[in-house]
This record gives structure tokens, sequence and C-alpha cells, in this order.
């Protein structure tokens, strides 16, 4: 589990962090993290820091501890249908994923950011694009989506003999030929 080792971190964050090293922007970068981890560790262990005080955010790669436990929450949502009521599921899932396009489409659009994410950018609109495209859950949804659909279709067929054509199964024989010689 994870999620031990992630609360020792905030709590170290918060209080040791600024005591185990030195440096010209030492005090300066670890006091504001500390600071934050200080006012901000509840949302943390909540793993909702991905929307609350985002530009304040303790631990700064953690954003995506918080999504990634929030898309597995949510996962049983789309597994169960497709379990229980597979045309119901694929219908659901298919619906779900071309939903799962408009938020981050929508927010790219209205607030004309670019449709990358772009380092040549200036600090501030860096720091809106990720706030709002990069690290929220609901920009995120369509990747995992598409990952439990391969893993359910790969759970479907993990039993079943799949039939070769004829041109698969001369080009697995030449294949071997090629790696024996």
């Amino acid at each position: 589990m994870l999620s031990p080792a992630y609360f020792i971190m905030i709590g170290f964050y918060a209080t040791l962090l600024m005591y185990v090293g030195s440096g010209p922007a030492w005090n300066e970068t670890t006091r504001i993290n500390s600071l934050n981890c200080r006012e901000n560790w509840i949302f943390n262990l909540l793993y909702v820091n991905n929307y609350f005080n985002v530009e304040r955010i303790c631990v700064m790669q953690s954003w995506y501890l918080a999504a990634d436990m929030q898309l597995f929450l949510l996962a049983p949502l789309v597994l169960y249908p497709l379990w229980r009521w597979p045309t119901a599921g694929k219908l659901l899932t298919a619906g779900v994923l071309i939903l799962s396009v408009v938020p981050p489409m929508a927010t790219i659009f209205f607030k004309q950011y670019p449709g990358i994410y772009l380092l040549s950018s200036r600090e501030d609109k860096i720091a809106e694009y990720m706030q709002y495209v990069y690290i929220p859950t609901h920009n995120r949804i369509s990747a995992y989506l598409i990952g439990l659909i391969l893993s359910f279709v790969l759970d479907q067929i993990r039993h079943r003999e799949i039939a070769l054509s004829r041109v698969s199964k001369l080009h697995q024989v030449n294949q071997v030929r090629y790696e024996f010689l």
C-alpha cells in the first residue's frame, strides 16, 4: 500500500524537510513546500489535492497520486457493468469514453490554451495550464478508460484459443526461421 508511505512523506515535508539540507536557495524553496504541506495536508490525505489549492500544492508530484486514486475509485462504475451486462456495459463505456474528451477540449478551447503542454510559454501561463488542463482528474479520464478497456478485453480473451490466418501463420514460421539462423 502506498498511502502509509505517502502520509509519512507529507508529515516529513510539513515538519522536518527544512532542517535536512542547506544551500543558497534551500530555505526559500523548502520553506514554501513546508508551509504548503502544513496548510494543505488534509487535501493530500483525502486524495483531492489536485482540485483544492492546486497553486499551493503539498509535494508537487502528489497531484498524480490523487488523480490515480480518484480514477481507481471510479473504475468499478465502468468495470461492473462490463462484467455484469456486457452489451449495456460496452455502450456505457463507449459513451463515457466519448464524453471524457469534452472537458479537456472545452477547457483548452474556452481558456484559449495551446493544445499541447508548451515549456516555452510564460511561467504564469504554464502554471495556469497545469492547474486547469494537466492536473485535474476529469481531463485524464480518457487515457485511464482506454487502459481499463484494454485490460477488460485481455481478460476476456485470456482463455480463448485465437485462430490465426494463413498469412499470420506463415509470417510466424518465417520469424522463427530467421531467429533460429
